[in-house]
């Protein structure tokens, strides 16, 4: 992805994708699933914050999917050095590959679970799969939270999102 990407500006050539996820059946997926890891400590004691991110989570890429120029607007924002052309670009060309449901699939666990025992992370005889869930993840469609106030997401023009903007100082 995003190395393809600045090939392609440094040669002025277009450039083929690189897929490490199919090299020899292993890497990690691309962007068609997020996994977060979590200790069984932290992931028992701490179901509602878990779900919080979660939530969080599903508000943001619904509003990055639905409204794309201003959530890059909204990172850009948020890490001024992205805001250039060729991190635009990124931006742009990896957006279909964005998760659209946040669910997990046993297939990306597997890849994920393979390629960590291929570097001796996990033990070979780990079953990764006898893990993972997706019972904290929202259900798609519409977001079930308000809008956030003025000094969170910033709308644009075409937002949905209408709150009375106030101004953003970022210090270094």
């Amino acid at each position: 992805g995003m190395l393809r990407i600045e090939l392609e500006e440094l040669s002025g050539e277009p450039v083929g994708m690189l897929r490490i996820d199919e090299l020899d059946g292993l890497g990690c997926c691309c962007f068609c699933s997020i996994q977060f890891v979590a200790s069984d400590e932290y992931y028992k004691n701490n179901i509602p914050k878990i779900e919080g991110f979660m939530r969080a989570l599903r508000r943001a890429m619904d509003l990055t999917i639905e409204y794309p120029d201003e959530a890059w607007d909204i990172m850009c924002r948020a890490n001024p050095r992205l805001n250039t052309p060729l991190y635009t670009k990124i931006f742009q060309r990896t957006l279909p590959y964005f998760s659209r449901d946040l669910l997990n699939v046993e297939r990306d666990w597997t890849k994920v679970g393979d390629f960590c025992k291929h570097l001796d992370i996990l033990k070979n005889d780990f079953d990764q799969n006898s893990i993972w869930t997706n019972e904290h993840v929202p259900s798609t469609g519409t977001p079930s939270v308000a809008p956030v106030t003025a000094g969170g997401v910033l709308p644009s023009k075409t937002s949905p999102f209408a709150v009375t903007l106030e101004p953003v100082v970022i210090e270094a």
